[in-house]
């Protein structure tokens, strides 16, 4: 038996959790804080992944854990503050869009301070020094496996879904093989075993690209010759393998999609499943056209009214406005592209009453370009709210820098990536961070060649965002 894989996963004020995963079945034992908890890894179960759960334990505080006997088995688990201070205010990280064949070197940076004496950083510094230090969580805005390759990495061979065949859509360790790989990818590995983690999805989670996993009309566009069982084996094959990796979540509203909150002091993060149960991107746009079902949009939306979290932050891992001009799956009907766009839907949830229009952000990512916009209200429809949306990622896979739209800005695009330069090394792969004050939350943007830059605050006064 080996441990293969550790990360640390939903936690709360008094208890906070580490998944372990071993290559055989094994009883294993973590101890933390003084605790020894020792479980049975079955392999044959969630492919032999198991959560270990720490409680009793005090409000914002870290606290050193080791597996015993594994080699490279220890981290750190945190638990949430009661409350941000000005003196010790919450941060948050969070991006899209990873390569498992490239190290992600933000994700470094995330837990390691700068190394000059304190006395001399500059003000930047300072704030990455507290980022490291009162880091709460790191949100994965999907993309985090592209389902396109045929290699080994970091030692699990993988075969590709997109451009690939029927029988490897249906094979549920085909799938696992990519979780497997990415598990290990270094740079995000050591961020996931020192900070809280969450996983969202997007298409490429459950490839071919563009997944559409309920629609038909999606699967034959993927697999010619495909029948509905195929569709429906690759449904549950490539739903497995994420239940599987994804057990360090928050538990999910429904059985049929991902959707989960987190109240994290005074901020509640909203995490929609934009994937499993949408309509096929290419179908006209129409009330019944869906990106989140009937349930989960209500659950949404109810769940954003009776909140009492001073700010709330929509995590939403497709793009309202594309900042670009290529994305083909996104709310927005870009001119030109294969989607024709779910706007009915997000018209209708940016028009409910319980929809805030103070207080709130959207945080996104999937588009591979770092970008800034503005939705006005009323621009998908009567009533719409005013909302602004930032983009975080990619994190480690190639920058677009040569977006469909050029140099233009599509309106509502207040900046974005625009190097079209053709320079052998270009592009900013990012991370968005949050840093939460009792009266405002910061928003950052952490890139590999920018570094850390001010991106303006929200407020309780409204949705603007003020600089």
């Amino acid at each position: 038996m080996a441990v293969t894989h550790h990360y640390t996963g939903r936690n709360s004020t008094t208890s906070a959790t580490v998944v372990v995963r071993v290559d055989s079945t094994a009883s294993v034992s973590v101890v933390c804080n003084g605790q020894t908890i020792t479980q049975t890894c079955d392999t044959s179960v969630n492919d032999g992944n198991k959560v270990f759960e720490f409680t009793g334990l005090a409000a914002g505080q870290r606290y050193a854990y080791s597996i015993t006997g594994a080699t490279d088995g220890t981290g750190r688990l945190c638990t949430q503050p009661v409350a941000p201070t000005t003196a010790a205010p919450i941060w948050l990280a969070l991006s899209s869009c990873w390569s498992m064949q490239k190290p992600d070197i933000l994700a470094l940076k995330l837990i390691t301070a700068p190394a000059n004496d304190p006395a001399a950083d500059t003000p930047m510094q300072a704030l990455h020094r507290e980022c490291v230090a009162n880091l709460q969580g790191v949100f994965m805005l999907g993309d985090l496996i592209y389902q396109n390759l045929n290699v080994t990495i970091n030692g699990y061979a993988l075969v590709p879904m997109t451009g690939g065949t029927i029988a490897n859509s249906k094979d549920v360790n085909q799938h696992r093989q990519y979780w497997r790989a990415q598990g290990l990818t270094p740079g995000l590995m050591q961020l996931m075993r020192n900070v809280p983690c969450y996983r969202l999805g997007d298409d490429h989670d459950n490839d071919p690209d563009n997944s559409c996993p309920k629609s038909l009309a999606w699967y034959q566009a993927a697999y010619a010759g495909g029948i509905e069982a195929d569709r429906a084996a690759y449904e549950v094959a490539t739903k497995t393998a994420w239940a599987d990796w994804a057990l360090g979540n928050p538990t999910y509203r429904f059985a049929e999609n991902r959707y989960f909150t987190v109240r994290i002091g005074n901020t509640e993060l909203f995490c929609t499943d934009n994937i499993w149960e949408r309509s096929f991107y290419s179908d006209t746009d129409s009330g019944s056209k869906r990106l989140l079902s009937a349930a989960q949009e209500e659950a949404f939306l109810s769940d954003m009214g009776a909140s009492s979290a001073a700010f709330k932050v929509w995590l939403n891992t497709k793009m309202m406005i594309s900042a670009c001009g290529r994305n083909a799956d996104g709310w927005y009907n870009n001119p030109g592209a294969t989607s024709e766009g779910y706007q009915t839907q997000l018209a209708r949830i940016l028009s409910d009453s319980r929809f805030p229009s103070a207080g709130a952000m959207v945080v996104t990512g999937d588009e591979h370009i770092k970008s800034d916009q503005e939705v006005v209200a009323n621009r998908f429809g009567a009533g719409g709210k005013y909302i602004t949306e930032i983009a975080g990622g990619p994190a480690t896979i190639d920058v677009i820098t040569n977006p469909n739209d050029n140099l233009n800005y599509t309106s509502g695009v207040l900046s974005k990536e625009r190097d079209i330069s053709g320079a052998a090394r270009r592009g900013d792969n990012n991370y968005v961070l949050l840093r939460i004050l009792p009266d405002r939350v910061e928003r950052y943007m952490l890139g590999s060649r920018a570094g850390l830059v001010y991106m303006g605050y929200i407020s309780t006064a409204d949705n603007a965002v003020r600089r």
